[in-house]
């Protein structure tokens, strides 16, 4: 139980719970209370009681349909990592989660919280704000397999919001996600960073800026994988210009020394004022290549 609603399962200090669905049947999701839905996030992982770091792994099995109302809300209605914890997915899904606010599919929310994704998928959760994937807040998410895809956030990051904390892309991909600005990542503030040693950033959208990644004021280094095939579409009925298909580099400096930037583009509508395919670096911003970079 947190501060404001249930969860399905929560984890304290101390404890490690492990969900090993051999035959991938099996829900962790909310019931009904009569005709309405129990409100509150899947798993809650934190150290609420002082009893060491809790921790959660799961390799098989759904976290699905769980929602949070209140538009102010900043817990992950799928998962939720809090302070001294860990959440390691190695297979099954987190899908189909919603918020009215932050965070649709997973938070991470703490300096001492992490998640490590080696396999399984998050896909088919929403925020109505940001971060319908994933939401990073001073936390850490490293990413070696598996796929964030088709989530949506109707404002910042369709796929991945990161606040202040650090994501490791080294592998997997974020795919096919969706937003306003940042439609596969959406990164702000300069404690934060994302280091791309591997993987795929690609197919994503946004109808502002920043097709595959919006970077506004974060550390952003590319060493490898690929950031392809993301667009930016305008909605027809914004009257304004459209940048950055594939990288949008609002501010700080984003360095790339391998890997490549290629296919993607944007499209400014019937406005049609567009720039920027590939990269649109703004002036407070700095893009740097070098190496086997292309």
């Amino acid at each position: 139980k947190n501060s404001n609603n249930d969860s399905t399962i929560c984890v304290n200090g101390g404890v490690t719970f492990t969900l090993c669905d051999c035959q991938n049947k099996g829900t962790v999701t909310h019931g009904m209370n009569g005709t309405a839905k129990y409100i509150g996030s899947g798993v809650w992982v934190e150290n609420g009681n002082g009893g060491g770091e809790a921790n959660f792994v799961l390799y098989s099995g759904r976290i699905s349909g769980n929602e949070y109302v209140k538009a102010s809300i900043k817990y992950g209605a799928g998962v939720h990592v809090g302070a001294n914890a860990n959440f390691t997915m190695h297979g099954g899904s987190i899908s189909g989660n919603k918020t009215a606010g932050y965070c649709g599919g997973v938070r991470v929310q703490a300096s001492t919280a992490s998640f490590t994704m080696t396999g399984g998928t998050i896909t088919g959760n929403s925020a109505s704000h940001d971060g319908g994937g994933v939401y990073v807040t001073n936390g850490t998410f490293t990413m070696t397999g598996g796929s964030i895809t088709d989530n949506t956030a109707d404002e910042f990051g369709g796929g991945v919001y990161n606040y202040d904390g650090t994501f490791n892309l080294n592998g997997g991909s974020i795919t096919a996600n969706r937003a306003k600005e940042g439609g596969g990542v959406f990164l702000l503030s300069s404690d934060g960073s994302f280091k791309m040693t591997g993987g795929s950033i690609a197919e994503n959208t946004a109808t502002v800026d920043g097709g595959g990644v919006y970077n506004n004021n974060a550390a952003f280094t590319m060493e490898g994988g690929s950031i392809a095939d993301n667009t930016v579409v305008r909605d027809s009925s914004v009257a304004d210009s459209s940048h950055g298909g594939g990288v949008y580099n609002n501010s700080n400096t984003f360095k790339m020394t391998g890997g490549s930037i290629t296919g993607n583009t944007v499209d400014g509508g019937a406005n049609d004022t567009s720039y920027g395919g590939g990269v649109y670096n703004r002036s407070e911003g700095t893009f740097e290549m070098s190496g086997t970079a292309t």
